[in-house]
């Protein structure tokens, strides 16, 4: 029954929002040049979640936006552009890899009937890499509900600077059918709400004290082109990958490399555990995309 309890208490959100809302306005914020992409009321006072038109790094805020003119030449405007661009593949669509020398780690936390996550990974590296360890975490509402203590430990880690996370949005429910062909299935799949299941997360890490990232991951690297489309109008950034681990992919210099931290692709796992215990790799942030 102590157990329960306290499972009870990690799911309780810190805020409760409302009003959640898509905008797209140009702002300024601290004198750079900003984009409002959501509004919402948190205690019922107005925020903003705002991304830096140069570095792509978000923020949330609680003061008034000011609008100025839109400039379609910024790096996150250019970004949004290149990558809702033709052809629109069924299949790992969006930025796969980044020039440059470094990797970059992205684990997927989708719903998993595993328990517990890939915890020793994590620490891992942790103890190889000088802290905090850059990385993306591809995450679902359904696994934050699922696994509330693997998701506080994570951000504990975060908090006391072992962690440097970017969040990244992997829809809330992560709908997936397993004998539908691709073309209809996970966010392709009949009656998914696309916007909905983007929105549902971002929301949720809010509400647990979370910044959400512009960038997202289609669940099983599937889309089409209206979803691309969608993505675009909500502000948000494709990342695929080229080092798919599980699948033997080999990691090249600039790799985007594919994980799961849920438990449901251990090979993937002990691969990486076993090339990055040999320190051979600097790990950067997706952030570097703007370089």
């Amino acid at each position: 029954m102590k157990f329960f309890y306290t499972l009870l208490f990690l799911t309780i959100p810190l805020w409760s929002l409302s009003h959640y809302h898509v905008v797209d306005e140009a702002i300024t914020y601290q004198n750079k040049p900003y984009r409002a992409i959501r509004s919402f009321e948190k205690e019922k006072i107005l925020h903003h979640l705002i991304v830096n038109e140069m570095t792509l790094e978000t923020h949330i805020i609680q003061q008034r936006i000011q609008k100025i003119d839109s400039n379609p030449a910024t790096p996150y405007q250019k970004l949004l552009d290149k990558y809702t661009q033709p052809p629109y593949l069924l299949q790992n669509y969006g930025v796969v890899s980044i020039e440059s020398d470094k990797i970059y780690i992205t684990t997927d936390l989708c719903p998993s009937s595993q328990k517990g996550y890939e915890r020793e990974f994590y620490q891992k590296l942790i103890k190889h890499y000088p802290n905090p360890v850059e990385i993306t975490l591809f995450i679902s509402g359904k696994w934050i509900d699922k696994h509330p203590q693997a998701f506080q430990e994570l951000k504990k880690w975060e908090d006391q600077k072992r962690l440097s996370i970017t969040w990244g949005n992997h829809t809330h429910t992560h709908p997936y059918h397993p004998k539908a062909p691709l073309a209809n299935n996970f966010l392709l799949s009949k009656g998914v709400d696309i916007e909905k299941e983007l929105l549902g997360v971002e929301k949720k890490l809010i509400e647990q004290g979370v910044t959400p990232s512009i960038f997202f991951r289609f669940p099983g690297l599937v889309q089409n082109e209206k979803a691309i489309k969608t993505l675009k109008r909500l502000g948000l950034i494709a990342v695929g990958s080229n080092a798919w681990l599980a699948k033997g992919e080999k990691i090249q210099k600039g790799s985007i490399i594919l994980l799961h931290g849920n438990k449901n692709e251990p090979q993937g796992i002990e691969k990486a555990n076993i090339l990055f215990q040999s320190k051979l790799y600097t790990i950067g942030s997706l952030l570097d995309i703007v370089q």
